[in-house]
């Protein structure tokens, strides 16, 4: 007697291996993975494992109290261990209210100015942030030249802002000549995270020739494009260097006053390390089926992230305009038949989709309904698909009015029935490897006469739940019910079903299985079937394995 245990082919972890013939593998539900390939090289850090003031050769200061630009309260010192020191491996930025210097308040405004300036790179700082009314900390980057003129004309970007009167909510954003906060233009986005003050979180920015993303904890929560108009919208082909400070006050970090009870308040930095890219690919490769989130792009125009207040947090895609697009990138692990459904949000309902696959047209929705409000979603089914299985390019077009009407969260690409691949042995993931626990198993390797299956895995979304299956080739002319008794050539085809993977826990209960659709004939004497656990496997697990019996058993 032989059998095969085999479930999802990502993610899995291989519980067991015998003899060629006999794998057990795990399974688990899980909706995307991130496959960036990370061609990075390390060009520059600061891991602060020294005690005093911070390293000379890495870091210089901005001095002085005149505002800044902004109004700000403090007066920024240097070479003075009370407002920046390194001690117990972390930078320590501190704003302190004191009497210095005509300023009722003191901090630091480090810098790499002409000791570490960039043109394109990964920029990673590790750090936690002070907290309070008043507090106005600050990661960030300047040009090193100021080719294109003064503040804002040559440009800004922020990896990470937070104003003490709001706690937990970090911002990203850029300025420029056209996008700027004097005129009420800049571009950002925002995310609400947690424990800012008493953890640490990682800020990182990712800036090439043609965008800026910045994550937060590995979240990308904002991104820009460049769209080629000149430098007034794109200086960022220019050196720039990192600041590192906390503001006391200011227009936005004073919005609500000072809380001088607070002081005094600190930053602390663990590291800061600047990467150069390397054909570094930072592409979330999703499978399906699963969910694919907004944030989650491989390219796009015009898309703008904000943090939604949907069900189950995270970002969206806001305020999209008409020639907006986004591209996903995604691994189709089960050949099979699809829907997709989009999250949504549209205040008036003038706005619509074109959704390719591949560049190709696959669904045209316009108008959605109108939901109201930016923030008021509902979920749409644009359509129903046939997918291979392998790699695809997804793209949503935004239709409709010139003027923004549409948010949306994500799209779920839901396998409304799996398919099997005629030929027994292939390679459906196009690694180059025939894979036995991909789509393709020969009963007995050694014994030419063996019936070839194809038996897969899979997890399928259903209204009520989440639902395992599995689906193989068996002989065509048999008797019997499929996946109970059904016998064909001298074989017996059984599904079984455990939850814990105990030898003794397997059985096969008629009620607790039930066979999807109709068979489907190959044409080459067999014919493809599928069977699912009459139950949502939402709680807890189940297992599947397909075993045969044969009169040598």
């Amino acid at each position: 007697m032989l059998f095969l245990v085999i479930f999802p082919k990502s993610p899995l972890s291989l519980c067991s291996l015998s003899p060629l013939w006999l794998f057990i593998l795990c399974w688990s539900i899980a909706t995307q993975g991130l496959n960036g390939v990370e061609h990075l090289s390390l060009v520059w850090a600061d891991e602060f494992e020294y005690t005093g003031l911070p390293d000379a050769n890495k870091w210089s200061y901005d001095v002085g109290g005149h505002g800044w630009g902004n109004n700000e309260s403090q007066y920024y010192t240097q070479n003075r261990p009370e407002n920046a020191r390194v001690e117990d491996g972390v930078l320590i930025i501190e704003a302190r209210q004191e009497a210095f210097q005509n300023r009722r308040y003191t901090s630091a405004r480090v810098i790499s100015k002409n000791k570490g300036d960039w043109k394109y790179g990964r920029f990673e700082i590790r750090a936690k942030l002070p907290r309070g009314r008043g507090t106005w900390p600050a990661i960030w980057m300047l040009p090193t030249d100021w080719v294109y003129g003064g503040w804002p004309d040559s440009g800004e970007i922020d990896i990470m802002e937070h104003v003490g009167y709001n706690m937990h909510h970090i911002h990203g954003s850029i300025h420029t000549e056209r996008f700027n906060h004097i005129q009420g233009t800049q571009i950002g986005s925002s995310l609400r995270s947690r424990n800012v003050d008493t953890e640490f979180h990682v800020y990182a920015m990712e800036w090439r020739p043609d965008r800026i993303d910045i994550f937060l904890d590995g979240q990308r929560y904002f991104t820009v494009s460049n769209d080629g108009s000149g430098f007034e919208a794109w200086p960022f082909d220019q050196r720039f260097h990192l600041l590192l400070n906390i503001a006391v006050g200011g227009n936005w970090g004073g919005a609500q006053g000072i809380d001088d009870s607070i002081f005094p308040q600190r930053m602390e930095i663990d590291y800061v390390r600047v990467y150069a890219f390397e054909d570094y690919d930072h592409s979330i490769i999703q499978t399906v089926p699963g969910r694919v989130e907004a944030e989650d792009f491989s390219d796009q125009s015009g898309i703008r992230l904000e943090e939604t207040r949907d069900s189950g947090g995270g970002s969206n895609a806001g305020y999209l305009d008409k020639g907006d697009w986004a591209e996903y990138s995604l691994d189709v692990t089960i050949p099979g038949r699809y829907a997709f459904d989009l999250r949504y949000a549209s205040p008036r309902g003038t706005s619509g989709i074109e959704l390719s696959i591949d560049s190709e047209t696959v669904a045209t929705f316009e108008p959605f309904d109108a939901t109201g409000n930016w923030q008021s979603w509902r979920t749409q089914r644009l359509t129903e698909r046939e997918l291979p299985a392998g790699k695809i390019t997804l793209r949503i077009n935004i239709l409709g009015q010139p003027e923004s009407d549409l948010n949306y969260n994500w799209l779920d690409v839901l396998l409304l029935q799996p398919h099997a691949l005629a030929e027994p042995f292939a390679d459906p993931d196009r690694d180059g490897i025939q894979n036995i626990y991909e789509y393709a198993f020969a009963l007995d390797p050694s014994k030419n006469t063996s019936p070839k299956l194809l038996p897969f895995g899979y997890t399928v979304k259903k209204p009520n739940g989440t639902y395992v299956g599995i689906t193989y080739r068996q002989r065509i002319g048999g008797t019997g019910r499929t996946g109970i008794d059904y016998t064909a050539a001298a074989v017996t085809y059984r599904v079984e079903d455990s939850g814990n993977l105990a030898e003794d826990s397997w059985k096969t209960i008629a009620t607790l299985l039930n066979p999807i659709g109709e068979p489907r004939d190959n044409g080459d004497g067999t014919e493809t079937v599928s069977v699912e656990f009459a139950f949502p496997i939402n709680v807890g697990r189940r297992f599947l394995r397909l075993k045969l019996i044969t009169e040598e058993n």
